[in-house]
């Protein structure tokens, strides 16, 4: 789990003002992927790779 440093702000609302947490830190860092599961992406990038390769060699 990440542990960040924040600071306690005071986060206005219509009817009350609630202290919230604000962190540095994306939220999406929380998603995981498996390791096996990556590699499941090589082909793709092998193939982008090679698209690329070729297009640099027309040039």
């Amino acid at each position: 789990m990440a542990k960040a440093n924040g600071e306690l702000v005071p986060v206005p609302i219509p009817t009350a003002s609630d202290p919230k947490v604000l962190s540095m830190i994306p939220s999406n860092l929380g998603f995981v992927i498996k390791s096996e599961r990556l590699l499941e992406l090589k082909s793709v990038f092998d193939e982008l790779h090679q698209k690329f390769l070729a297009k640099q060699s027309n040039k």
